[in-house]
């Protein structure tokens, strides 16, 4: 595979490339896209982590602290590296058995990348 690119006069820079992909203002467009299907796909999987009757609970799914319990969210938003090119990038995943659950029976992560404009 060729390193160069051209097309005419233009020679692609790839480390120009890298460093505005990297740069912080594409990385803030991206993790506020990530957040927005995030926050879709929370909400079309029942709200901030509730888990709607006693079958979709799971254990691992409640984190407790003395005095309190915390239900993790369902999906979350994770930072990642690509391996070749070194870029970073946000990917959205499931963070419970319940957000799991949903995705598998509803394709929630789809329809949420959909409906945020994703």
């Amino acid at each position: 595979m060729a390193s160069n690119v051209k097309f005419g006069k233009f020679k692609a820079n790839k480390a120009g490339y890298s460093a505005v992909k990297n740069s912080s203002a594409v990385q803030s467009m991206l993790r506020g896209k990530a957040d927005r299907v995030r926050s879709q796909a929370v909400s079309m999987a029942g709200g901030n982590g509730e888990v709607r009757g006693p079958a979709r609970h799971h254990p691992k799914d409640t984190i407790a602290y003395p005095g309190s319990e915390y239900r993790k969210p369902p999906f979350v938003t994770k930072p990642v590296v690509l391996p070749i090119a070194g870029d970073h990038a946000y990917i959205v995943a499931t963070g419970t058995n319940h957000g799991r659950y949903s995705e598998a029976k509803h394709k929630v992560l789809s329809k949420a990348l959909g409906a945020a404009n994703g």
